[in-house]
């Protein structure tokens, strides 16, 4: 008897079937493992941006505290508003650079750091009074190239970045100048040395050094008590510039920071960065963003 046997394998329809099928799952997968690597490199890249904020911000905080430590309340503190459009520059004095066991009497640095002439507007340097580029005779110049500087004469101060300091003529010139109508006049106007905090292209710096390039913009308030009754009434919170105020009155500081992730997420294309303080928000370009808000007070300046 003759009997009929079916080859051994699959046919080639039952080949394709498989293939099609095995192609489908492997997109699939491929494609539920592309979405959990973009959500963790998205999730990664915020928390690196919220954590750069906390930490520029903790410095700022920390040298904020020491705003006005053994140098005159009015030279404690200064800032420049960047307005609607722009970032703040902020500047607090440096006390890392003062030596309280050197001074002769509690309140001898109140009557140093002072200059031969008057300061007015679109000036780029100062002469300080023989010896006082060394605030606190430890022998050496409180002043650094690079660093901060504060200049004050109460009502009108000014916050810059030091470019030269000649210790022969006792000069130091500084960037940006100050400002048209800025108004120093001898004996009151004081200088200090000073932390400035500003925005670059390549991200938030201290004294030049950069914090972190995932800062993109830092705004600074102020609660002054201009009339000196101990309180903070309306009008005097928040204050976007010290313009007209004496900064020995400042009471209280609003640190606003906004970070964002280093590459722009096509799928987050709803949002831009914030308005923040007196700045107005910027146009949606797809960048992740985190703020960061954070509030001190100068004891020094109390």
């Amino acid at each position: 008897m003759r009997q009929n046997k079916r080859a051994a394998g699959f046919t080639l329809v039952e080949l394709m079937v498989t293939t099609i099928i095995l192609s489908v799952l492997t997109i699939q997968i491929f494609s539920m493992f592309s979405t959990q690597q973009k959500s963790f490199v998205t999730h990664e890249d915020t928390v690196e941006a919220q954590e750069d904020s906390r930490l520029a911000t903790s410095f700022i905080l920390s040298d904020l505290r020491m705003a006005g430590f053994m140098v005159p309340r009015l030279a404690g503190i200064a800032s420049a508003d960047g307005g609607t459009g722009g970032s703040d520059r902020f500047c607090v004095s440096d006390s890392s650079v003062i030596n309280d066991t050197t001074l002769v009497e509690a309140a001898e640095h109140f009557d140093r750091a002072s200059l031969t002439g008057d300061i007015d507007g679109n000036d780029g340097s100062v002469i300080v009074s023989a010896g006082e580029l060394d605030i606190d005779e430890d022998g050496d110049s409180d002043f650094t190239v690079g660093r901060g500087i504060i200049i004050s004469a109460g009502t009108n101060s000014h916050c810059a970045t030091i470019q030269t300091v000649n210790t022969g003529s006792n000069t130091i010139t500084f960037l940006p100048q100050t400002p048209g109508g800025f108004v120093g006049p001898i004996p009151g106007v004081r200088v200090v040395p000073a932390r400035v905090y500003q925005m670059t292209s390549n991200g938030i710096t201290r004294d030049g050094m950069v914090l972190s390039n995932l800062v993109e913009d830092i705004q600074v308030e102020f609660g002054v008590d201009a009339n000196d009754n101990g309180q903070l009434d309306g009008g005097e919170f928040p204050i976007h510039d010290l313009d007209g105020f004496d900064p020995a009155l400042v009471r209280t500081v609003r640190l606003t920071l906004i970070t964002r992730t280093p590459l722009d997420d096509p799928d987050h294309v709803g949002s831009g960065r914030p308005a923040a303080a007196n700045r107005t928000a910027g146009a949606a370009d797809g960048f992740r963003r985190r703020s960061f808000l954070a509030t001190a007070m100068p004891r020094n300046l109390q």
